[in-house]
């Protein structure tokens, strides 16, 4: 299975998508406005949804809801709970855009898991733990 998380800032998702037999997707916050868009059918939506309009989450797709003050951004408790998946791989889309402190996060967030498998991407950058993903 590979888990693709979509975030929600400058969208690369919609220039890379490209369907897989066995995935599970995820938008996390305002990356389901970016599905919605898309017209891409999602599992899971998850998030404090702070920059999402939470009644635009369609009633057939499982709903995580955390309240805005946490300890985790919302892309942490995306990736942990696809990592509870046991995914082969975890593709995240839109969230080295237009926010460096968004990025940093990220970036941080993926140091510390040191998880082969979590990839960040956008149309320029593909950004993972050294190993077998090249």
């Amino acid at each position: 299975m590979i888990v693709k998380i979509v975030c929600a800032s400058q969208d690369s998702f919609s220039k890379l998508y490209t369907p897989d037999d066995d995935e599970f997707i995820i938008g996390c916050d305002g990356g389901c406005e970016v599905l919605n868009k898309l017209g891409i059918n999602y599992q899971l939506a998850l998030g404090d949804f702070d920059s999402f309009d939470i009644s635009q989450v369609n009633s057939n797709i499982n709903l995580m809801k955390y309240k805005s003050e946490k300890d985790e951004s919302d892309l942490e408790l995306a990736i942990n709970y696809a990592l509870d998946l046991n995914p082969e791989k975890i593709e995240i889309y839109n969230a080295t855009g237009k926010r460096l402190d968004h990025l940093y996060a990220g970036l941080n967030l993926i140091k510390k898991l040191e998880d082969e498998r979590i990839i960040l991407f956008d149309e320029y950058n593909k950004v993972y733990i050294s190993g077998s993903n090249s």
